[in-house]
């Protein structure tokens, strides 16, 4: 990566709004509510009247995402369908091989689509929802309308409204109030090669006194050419809930890594996040002022 100052707006002016058109016609087919499609729209708007963040600021200064040429990926590479995990990559297997006695519940991406989505018996009993975010905005919109995109400000800066506008994938986490999850909730991104960009977008809720285990992780194999993440998590715990978030990021080297993570707990929340990484990468983690916090970050 080279330490050039950023590219600003106009050099993606002929790009943003093709990819932002071809996003809202893939949300309405999908069946998304109006205020998502909305929510979209006014994202797309902002993105393309912000420039690129310049390094002159100082969130910045250190990152540098000068080299990426966002006109030359592809916005929604397609996955290919997993019926089991016996269809899922071999690194992935290899992660979940721990989890495969005890069982879990589990969403997992490749490129800019889910391809797996299995929850756990004890869990769906108790309530408890685990699937893919174009699954909840079809099922359980209701639950995600004063959610979505209500923690992170869209106009952060253009790589966020971009996020917003281009949102592909990403999962939704339900626990009930006063529900322990007996088994960890798996999430997983896998990029299959060089030239796309994939914008997932999570959110997880906890009810009052519930308890949950989330791992999310992030997995490529290097290679030539560039591919980009641009990503978001919204986390919602309710009063006196636990909940354990880690989240591991293994990219290979060709991959930029941009995400904002946000919080909102309640009073009495015990709060555990670890975030082992493999290479410097963005991402901007906020959350509220009540919660018994600790957060983990090995090199």
């Amino acid at each position: 990566m080279t330490t050039a100052d950023f590219k600003t707006g106009p050099a993606a002016a002929a790009w943003l709004p093709r990819w932002s058109e071809l996003a809202a016609a893939r949300a309405a087919k999908a069946g998304e509510p109006a205020w998502a499609l909305e929510q979209r729209r006014q994202a797309a708007t902002l993105a393309e009247s912000m420039p690129f963040p310049d390094r002159r600021l100082e969130l910045w200064r250190r990152t540098d995402f000068g080299s990426l040429a966002l006109e030359g990926l592809e916005p929604f590479a397609a996955g290919v369908r997993a019926r089991t995990l016996d269809d899922l990559p071999a690194p992935l297997l290899e992660r979940l091989a721990s989890e495969s006695q005890g069982g879990m519940a589990l969403v997992v991406q490749r490129g800019a689509e889910v391809v797996l989505e299995q929850t756990h018996p004890a869990l769906a009993r108790r309530g408890v929802i685990v699937c893919s975010m174009e699954r909840a905005l079809r099922e359980h919109a209701d639950k995600l309308e004063t959610r979505l995109g209500s923690l992170i400000e869209t106009d952060l800066d253009q790589f966020t409204a971009l996020q917003r506008a281009m949102r592909s994938g990403g999962a939704f986490v339900w626990v009930p109030d006063g529900v322990e999850a007996e088994v960890p909730i798996r999430l997983f991104q896998w990029l299959d090669r060089p030239g796309i960009a994939s914008a997932p977008a999570s959110v997880v809720v906890l009810g009052q006194g519930s308890r949950a285990t989330v791992i999310e992780e992030m997995l490529s194999e290097t290679a030539e050419g560039a591919a980009f993440f641009n990503g978001s998590t919204e986390v919602f715990v309710g009063e006196d809930a636990k909940l354990i978030y880690a989240t591991l990021q293994d990219w290979g080297r060709n991959v930029f890594h941009y995400s904002n993570q946000r919080a909102r707990v309640g009073r009495g929340v015990r709060w555990q996040t670890a975030t082992p990484r493999h290479r410097p990468h963005l991402c901007f983690l906020r959350t509220g002022k009540s919660a018994v916090a600790a957060q983990q970050r090995p090199g």
